[in-house]
């Protein structure tokens, strides 16, 4: 499954700005994962990803809870996680 983060606006502060590209680093050693940075949503989504909104206001899950959905996600032959 290939991973598409994106996200709105860089970090501004270096400390976030360096815990990003570290982060990145190690998820590009696990699977296929890029970053692209936006200046707002798109209002089209491209057809045939699954989209995942992550926002504070949202259901929190553990790391087992989100493992388990990404299973089913593969399962379900999902090819691109946005």
């Amino acid at each position: 499954m290939k991973w598409n983060l994106l996200t709105v606006g860089k970090p501004a502060l270096d400390y976030a700005r360096l815990g990003a590209d570290e982060y990145l680093r190690r998820l590009q050693r696990q699977t296929d994962f890029t970053w692209t940075v936006v200046k707002s949503l798109p209002t089209a989504k491209p057809a045939g990803h699954f989209w995942i909104v992550l926002d504070e206001r949202g259901t929190q899950l553990t790391t087992a809870a989100l493992r388990q959905k990404v299973d089913a996600w593969e399962l379900a032959a999902v090819k691109q996680l946005t």
